[in-house]
């Protein structure tokens, strides 16, 4: 959802309004971001980095 308020908040369009193609960049947005927020958990989560 972050990504779509950030889309909204950047274009200046309320986020009820915004055109099929912003909707698309805001989907493809929230799906690299949750992808880069699972690698990382994924890359912490291998490495043991929270013990030490």
């Amino acid at each position: 959802m972050a990504p779509f308020v950030a889309l909204s908040s950047l274009t200046g369009t309320p986020f009820g309004e915004m055109s099929g193609l912003e909707r698309w960049v805001g989907l493809a947005l929230s799906i690299l971001t949750g992808a880069a927020l699972g690698a990382g958990l994924q890359y912490i989560c291998r490495r043991g980095l929270w013990t030490r």
